[in-house]
């Protein structure tokens, strides 16, 4: 009979092996459900992507951007909040109590030893006249803060533009490499060939082809690395536009003749241009405008509050065992409104309202700062535009390089070849001065010039 051990160790093996299998069947399901989105994520576009056709796709599904839309949204949820923050606040209250002894009656006197009712509603509202310009500073900064977003959510925007614009133009680059890469092994291969020829026919030595294989293995090794190259330029860009996997993604490369022979624009109308429509230094320029109405937010502590509230009300006593007036007479008896304005001048207040301005006369200082790195970047852009070779005639000049390449290699080649033709032509009409020749009877060797001998 087998013990309650063995059955423990069985079942221990039955549940671990059913946790293998839910684990495959969740890797599957996972595997399945990664494939059904890359397929549904290509689907939407057929064929090689263009730059514009990336750029729409990762504007529509960037996360970056995505998060950038709500800071938006919660802007202008805070300046509909401090919007309405004018208008009067309204609010209805009822209650009943429950008093026991000596309790009030409904002609306002006490009555003792007895057990009292009081049943009361009330509607009030109350509306702020003057808080110290505090609802309109907070308006404005909240309609700063609003702006400043959406020109973040622009900056966002412009950002992902360069992102996408540079791993696309890396991918062309890494194809134009790879390109390169395979026609430089063909050339070598080429000349492997030739060499080893030469070879066989005594016009070349093994060290020419040694070293004619080691230049062909180099150059299969940047073409892998070209490969690779190519590779992870594809898997950013495909990451830029949030898809689930880089399989069959490929891109349409432009045609570069038709770009027109313009002249560069110097750095300073870029940079004064620059400072009228770049986002970034706009976003600076509203936050320092925000920070000052959050000193002026501070400063209205030093003014009076005027408030005007008013209201109605109205009440129903009854005493326990004695018979009073009815519940609809005491509401229309009882009925009071009220209108009350209300004025507050700050005194003292433990030097909260003298401290506050000067806590925000910090935040200034560093959105000036901040403004001024931009204007430092963009400057520095601007001025580098000048040193990068971005000239059509030299973008259009690059896919001639291949044929230039072989061009020039076909041409040494050329020489190579008459130099080796003229060093056989010398040796050979050299070659009959190189030996002694041996007279008749004499029984001596002849003897090559080159012999120490000689």
């Amino acid at each position: 009979m087998r013990s309650k051990a063995d059955y423990f160790i069985d079942k221990m093996f039955i549940q671990r092996d059913l946790t293998r299998q839910a684990c495959s069947i969740a890797l599957v399901a996972l595997f399945i459900l990664l494939h059904s989105l890359s397929a549904a994520a290509q689907s939407e576009h057929s064929g090689p992507w263009s730059l514009q056709d990336c750029t729409n796709y990762a504007l529509e599904h960037n996360i970056t951007l995505q998060q950038s839309n709500l800071s938006v949204q919660q802007r202008e949820t805070q300046l509909a909040g401090a919007k309405a923050r004018m208008l009067p606040g309204v609010s209805a209250s009822a209650g009943e109590s429950f008093s026991f002894g000596r309790g009030l009656r409904s002609d306002n006197t006490y009555a003792d030893h007895s057990n009292t009712t009081n049943t009361s509603f009330s509607v009030g509202a109350q509306m702020p006249i003057f808080e110290g310009f505090t609802i309109k500073n907070n308006i404005e900064l909240s309609r700063l803060n609003l702006e400043a977003a959406t020109v973040d959510l622009e900056k966002a925007r412009d950002d992902i533009r360069t992102r996408v614009a540079q791993a696309y133009v890396q991918i062309l680059y890494s194809k134009e490499i790879l390109g390169v890469a395979k026609s430089q092994i063909a050339v070598d291969s080429m000349q492997v060939e030739r060499l080893t020829t030469m070879l066989r026919t005594g016009k070349a030595s093994s060290a020419e082809v040694s070293a004619a294989e080691a230049t062909l293995a180099q150059s299969r090794l940047s073409m892998a690395q070209a490969e690779g190259n190519l590779r992870i330029a594809i898997l950013d860009l495909t990451q830029l536009l949030e898809l689930p996997s880089p399989e069959g993604f490929d891109v349409v490369i432009p045609d570069v003749s038709t770009l027109p022979d313009e002249t560069l624009t110097p750095p300073e109308i870029i940079y004064e241009e620059a400072l009228q429509v770049k986002p970034a230094i706009r976003g600076e320029q509203l936050r320092l405008q925000a920070a000052e109405k959050n000193i002026d937010i501070a400063r209205g502590g030093y003014y009076p509050n005027i408030s005007l509230s008013g209201g109605v009300g109205t009440n129903y006593y009854s005493i326990m065992g004695v018979q009073g007036p009815s519940f609809g007479t005491q509401l229309r008896d009882n009925f009071s409104p009220a209108l009350s304005l209300s004025f507050s001048v700050p005194i003292f207040d433990r030097f909260s309202t003298h401290q506050r301005p000067h806590g925000e006369a910090l935040p200034p200082q560093p959105a000036a700062a901040a403004g001024e790195c931009q204007q430092d970047a963009l400057q520095g852009d601007s001025a580098g535009l000048l040193q990068r070779p971005h000239r059509p005639q030299e973008v259009r000049g690059q896919p001639r390089c291949r044929k230039e390449r072989l061009a020039g290699f076909r041409n040494h080649e050329r020489k190579v070849r008459e130099q080796q033709g003229q060093h056989h032509r010398v040796q050979r009409s050299q070659e009959p001065s190189r030996q002694r020749t041996v007279r008749p009877g004499s029984g001596t060797l002849p003897i090559p010039l080159s012999s120490p001998l000689a």
